[in-house]
C-alpha cells in the first residue's frame, strides 16, 4: 500500500489526465513559438511559419474553387468591430473552434495562392500571396 500523500498525489493526477481527456475534440497542438504577425499581412509574408491573433467570425462551407480538409472554413476576423475583408482558413473538425472567440492561430504560408483565399477576393483571378496552413492554436 501506497502512503497517504503519495496516493493522492496519484490520484490527483489521475482525474487530470483523465478530465483533460473528457469531451476533447481538438485536432490541433497549441500555437507555437512562432514570429507575430497582423492576420491581415499573413498570406503576404514570405513563405514560413507565423502566429496570428484573430476572431472566428463564422464557420463557413469551402469556397467552390478551394480545397478543404472536411468542407469548412474557418472565416477570420483580426477587429470584430472592424469592417474588414475575413481570411478564411481551411481547418478539419472545425466544431472545436467557437464563433466570436479570439484565438491566436500558428499558421504556416507556403506558395502563392490563388483568388478565392479572402472572400472579398473571390471573384479576382490574381494572386494573393501564400497559401495558409494552419498548425496549431489556443484559445485566449
Amino acid at each position: 500500500m501506497l502512503p497517504s500523500p503519495l496516493r493522492r498525489v496519484l490520484l490527483v493526477a489521475a482525474v487530470s489526465l483523465v478530465a483533460a481527456g473528457c469531451g476533447s475534440d481538438r485536432t490541433y497542438p497549441a500555437a507555437g513559438d512562432y514570429p507575430e504577425v497582423r492576420l491581415a499581412v499573413l498570406a503576404d509574408q514570405a513563405p514560413g511559419r507565423y502566429n496570428a491573433l484573430a476572431y472566428v467570425a463564422a464557420v463557413r462551407p469551402c469556397p467552390q474553387d478551394a480545397s478543404c480538409l472536411d468542407g469548412s472554413v474557418l472565416e477570420l476576423e483580426e477587429d470584430p468591430l472592424v469592417d474588414a475583408a475575413p481570411v478564411l482558413l481551411a481547418a478539419e473538425a472545425t466544431e472545436q473552434f467557437t464563433v466570436r472567440a479570439r484565438y491566436r492561430m500558428s499558421v504556416e504560408v507556403g506558395a502563392a495562392r490563388r483568388a478565392g483565399a479572402r472572400a472579398a477576393d473571390r471573384a479576382d483571378d490574381e494572386d494573393l500571396g501564400g497559401s495558409l496552413t494552419l498548425l496549431g492554436y489556443d484559445r485566449l
